[in-house]
């Protein structure tokens, strides 16, 4: 009888931590959910701060003005910064056939592939960009950096050549260009590029890492643990360079 009465007990016990967990669990849920709220509105009202185009009135504005090229492509634009893609694009091709030879416009249209997984089609819009436009070194660099992600190498370092040739001092084109050998496994080469753009950005510890691996992989392992420790001091948060920073120096 007594271990029946204890079992009973027990049993209670329970029961009773469980109501109360799920009543405080509740509670924590009540808490989060107005927590998120809070935040939404919050974030709304950043939202309204910056201004934001009423895309009502851009629509209004570019059916009433069909023929406009400005009209449709501020439209274009809005609806691009929204996040809005298959909208914005039968906008910006009309603006297109509006004025073919508008750069800027092809352009917007590119990164709206680019944005889309069109990358093929993406890298012939930013082309004949430079074509209508030979000195728009944003769609060379766009180009380029499609080009070295669907392996192009050589296309990339024709664009980032050109690049030079405009902006000697585009530590970015060179960095990139040094990228694009790496991948190809000019190691070397690559350290040459990395280098030329660390006399023009030499705070730059994003650059050095790259460096540092492009030493590493051509068993240079002394340079390749500086760039690693020079791109650590400059930034601690770079894990990656911290980290073989401190692998080299304990195989040493």
């Amino acid at each position: 009888m007594p271990s029946f009465f204890y079992r009973m007990l027990i049993g209670i016990f329970a029961i009773v931590i469980l109501v109360l967990f799920a009543v405080y669990m509740k509670s924590v849920s009540r808490n989060v959910r107005s927590q998120v709220i809070d935040d939404l509105k919050a974030g709304a009202s950043k939202e309204g701060m910056r201004e934001l185009p009423d895309l009502n009135k851009l629509r209004e504005a570019a059916q009433k003005n069909p023929g406009s090229v400005d009209a449709q492509a501020e439209l274009a634009q809005a609806l691009f910064r929204r996040g809005e893609l298959d909208e914005a694009l039968p906008v910006l091709d009309a603006a297109i056939r509006l004025n073919p030879s508008n750069a800027e416009l092809f352009f917007q249209r590119a990164k709206i592939y680019e944005n889309t997984s069109r990358g093929e089609e993406a890298i012939n819009e930013y082309e004949h960009a430079v074509l209508i436009d030979p000195k728009m070194v944003k769609a060379m660099m766009s180009a380029a950096t499609l080009l070295r992600y669907h392996n192009e190498f050589e296309r990339a370092i024709q664009w980032y050549r050109r690049v030079l040739e405009l902006e000697p001092r585009n530590a970015t084109a060179h960095h990139h260009w040094g990228l694009a050998l790496a991948r190809q496994r000019e190691y070397s080469r690559a350290v040459m590029e990395y280098d030329a753009a660390l006399q023009i950005e030499p705070q730059n510890d994003a650059l050095l890492y790259d460096m540092g691996m492009a030493y590493k992989s051509n068993a240079d392992k002394r340079d390749a643990r500086d760039c690693f420790e020079r791109a650590c001091k400059l930034n601690p948060r770079n894990g990656h360079a911290c980290f073989e920073a401190r692998r080299l120096s304990a195989v040493e």
